[in-house]
């Protein structure tokens, strides 16, 4: 049942914040890729998430800084 369905109005404008919160997320990611940016990619996760980037999606150059050693 959607905060609609259930007649809160503090339910609805919360599950529209996080719709909206979620979008500026992918529309980050999506910014992110475009530009070849893994560091920008890799700050959009929580601290101790583990991320992994491959060769075939990062740029040489900039593959040995976006991935720890």
């Amino acid at each position: 049942m959607t905060a609609l369905a259930a007649g809160s109005s503090e339910a609805l404008l919360r599950e529209i914040a996080d719709r909206m919160a979620v979008r500026r997320l992918v529309d980050l990611y999506a910014r992110y890729a475009d530009r070849r940016d893994a560091k920008g990619q890799a700050a959009l996760f929580a601290e101790d998430a583990p991320t992994r980037a491959t060769p075939r999606t990062v740029s040489p150059s900039s593959f040995s800084r976006a991935v720890p050693s």
